[in-house]
């Protein structure tokens, strides 16, 4: 895209960037913008007025807030104040009918997918679903909660922490800014990973558990002081680039499956619902980095895996396949690679 004269002013390029409400794809859709602004491009990034909020107490923005050509704009979202451009909108967002709009303006659009190919291709059969009456939902009975409450504050105790410990001795344990689980399976794979006797740094959000409050029985508590860190959010990338980090167990979302190999970390899957699923079989089966959690979590399967991946034969190998993906990611987002 080249710099245009409009009424003799010179005039760059502008896009807007409109990402889904969710904390790992607004920081998708962030870092992209970023590089159209470092590219020379005039950008705006519209944000929903809480998420705004949000990601200006999580330290996400600081940076751009007064960087020149680079504009943040936000757009009610019916919650209380209290909690002439290309349009690049996530993949996603095709309930904000940001396609209907850039149509009626005559405005180029590209839609940027977080997701996976394979995990395109499942969305792509929405339609299918719509054929056979599954979609749309009937009533709200059929909602669940989990954007209006998507962004936290990083916490940099967590990487305080891992200063203190030996390269590869940490298991890293985040399910993503979206699952849910039952108080029982957390319970179920905090014994897992305290009985492994391994370090581990767990993200645990205040809405990490479906219906019901975070109460741990004490015993629990005490093994997770001895050899666990526990906070409600982290910046992942730094994670899981910082030496201590010896393997990931994660929901299998694509954007930490991407930060995971392109830190050559490999991984424990315990997919949840979407592209996970896909995901999980790609990196266990087709890419060997990785290891399958059963759905019904048991601790004792649990601390089997956690020991494997950090100090078995398998782990090491998966460890090394993570490896190579990390040094294909690096060719590939080097200068003249495929990715640049």
């Amino acid at each position: 895209m080249e710099t245009v004269v409009v009424n003799n002013e010179t005039k760059k390029p502008h896009v807007v960037c409109i990402p889904v409400p969710a904390q790992s794809h607004i920081k998708c859709m962030l870092k992209l913008a970023r590089v159209l602004h470092h590219k020379g491009l005039e950008v705006t990034f519209v944000n929903t007025q809480s998420n705004h909020k949000r990601l200006l107490k999580s330290a996400g923005s600081h940076d751009l807030e007064d960087a020149p050509g680079f504009n943040f704009k936000t757009v009610p979202d019916g919650l209380p104040s209290t909690s002439d451009a290309d349009n690049i909108p996530n993949g996603l967002m095709n309930f904000a009918k940001t396609y209907d709009v850039a149509k009626t303006l005559n405005v180029p659009i590209i839609l940027y997918w977080t997701h996976s190919a394979n995990g395109f291709m499942g969305y792509y059969q929405e339609k299918v679903l719509v054929e056979k009456g599954l979609v749309p939902l009937k009533d709200e009975s059929y909602l669940t909660n989990g954007y209006t409450d998507s962004l936290w504050k990083e916490e940099p105790e967590c990487i305080q922490w891992l200063l203190s410990k030996e390269p590869t001795s940490v298991v890293y344990v985040n399910f993503g800014s979206l699952a849910v689980m039952s108080l029982k399976d957390l319970i179920e794979f905090g014994w897992g990973l305290v009985n492994s006797n391994h370090y581990f740094l767990w993200i645990i959000r205040t809405d990490l558990v479906d219906g019901g409050s975070l109460v741990l029985p004490p015993e629990l508590e005490e093994g997770i002081k001895r050899r666990g860190f526990i906070a409600s959010w982290c910046s992942q990338e730094e994670v899981l680039n910082h030496p201590s980090i010896g393997g990931f167990l994660t929901h299998g979302g694509w954007g930490s499956v991407i930060q995971s190999l392109s830190a050559g970390v490999p991984m424990l899957c315990w997919p949840v619902d979407q592209d996970q699923r896909i995901n999980c079989i790609q990196m266990c089966k087709e890419w060997e980095v990785g290891m399958e959690i059963g759905k019904n979590v048991s601790r004792h399967e649990g601390e089997k895996l956690v020991r494997e991946l950090m100090d078995g034969i398998k782990g090491k190998r998966l460890r090394m396949r993570a490896m190579e993906w990390k040094t294909k990611a690096e060719i590939a987002t080097a200068l003249n690679g495929s990715s640049t």
